[in-house]
């Protein structure tokens, strides 16, 4: 009895020592005045950015910098909120959130509304090289979509699924992933059809493409996968509710190149791998929030937060 129990001490030990290294973080809080919770964050150079969020069905927020984050405003608040913004091009973005709506600022121009007559949570919008428009969609676990849209915001084509949707990515001129609660879908005819892959077993939050073959998911129940095939199979970098590593709830991935990729989550989580996934390490905990939205631009992290403010980690 007395060697179970040293086994049972010594396991929490071999837990932790086999997690991530810890690294030191030097961060800070690039925006505080928010009091609605923001849900993602990008930049479209090195100085202007923005961030968006709300809550559901009442109020929604976009905030803008145009000085590397050293001020941000209120662009504007309307109802009810975004949930996901995405550059499109080389000046333009376009966010998307709940009731349809789609809200785009081209150069800098100020923003305007486009409806589009689907009553489904947008929870991203994927823009192709060819300027084709993809908005994944679902709505508390309960099923998904995948709205085409054609130049003109109208409803072209939708695949149906019971799986909600988070994000989509394209690798190529006509190959697609799009991934989401408890499944992966590809597409190899611009979206036009979809498949699901045999791939499964997390709620997968995002995924994003460095090359053409080279893409990376992660999930709710802290998966980590990696594709070197363009997302036709995948690789477990990080197992879900492996206890080894915690049991770390990712909400988002963004990559510097194909080698350097950070993941952010909830409880402050903050993940960085320069070896393309094979090792990881952990920012200190600087935050109890929970981490939304991750963007880069230079050696600076940027992340939005459940709290509604946005910090900046230099790296």
């Amino acid at each position: 009895m007395k060697y179970f129990q040293f086994i049972l001490f010594l396991l929490p030990l071999c837990f932790i020592a086999c997690g991530p290294e810890t690294i030191p973080v030097l961060v800070q809080t690039s925006y505080k005045e928010n009091i609605l919770p923001l849900q993602d964050i990008t930049f479209i150079n090195d100085s202007v950015g923005y961030a968006i969020g709300g809550h559901t069905w009442n109020t929604g927020i976009i905030l803008s910098t145009h000085d590397a984050g050293l001020t941000w405003k209120t662009d504007t608040t309307f109802i009810p909120a975004l949930l996901s913004i995405t550059k499109w091009g080389d000046s333009m973005v376009i966010a998307v959130g709940y009731s349809g709506n789609l809200f785009i600022n081209k150069h800098n121009k100020g923003w305007y509304g486009v409806r589009v007559f689907n009553w489904s949570e947008f929870q991203e919008i994927a823009v192709t090289p060819d300027q084709d428009m993809f908005i994944s969609t679902g709505s508390s676990f309960h099923g998904g979509q995948i709205i085409h849209l054609d130049k003109w915001f109208n409803i072209d084509t939708i695949y149906q699924t019971d799986n909600e949707i988070k994000s989509i990515a394209n690798t190529n001129q006509k190959d697609m992933v799009a991934v989401g609660y408890g499944a992966i879908f590809n597409s190899s005819d611009k979206g036009k059809t979809w498949k699901r892959n045999r791939q499964d077993g997390d709620y997968y939050q995002k995924v994003v493409f460095t090359t053409e073959k080279t893409g990376y998911t992660v999930g709710f129940a802290g998966s980590i996968l990696k594709t070197h095939d363009g997302g036709i199979s995948w690789q477990q970098l990080k197992r879900s509710k492996n206890h080894s590593f915690g049991n770390e709830p990712f909400l988002d991935v963004v990559c510097k190149n194909e080698n350097t990729i950070y993941v952010c989550g909830q409880h402050g989580t903050l993940w960085k791998s320069e070896d393309g996934g094979e090792n990881w390490k952990q920012f200190e905990i600087f935050t109890d929030d929970h981490l939304t939205g991750i963007d880069i631009t230079g050696n600076l992290i940027w992340l939005s937060s459940s709290s509604g403010k946005i910090y900046k980690v230099i790296d």
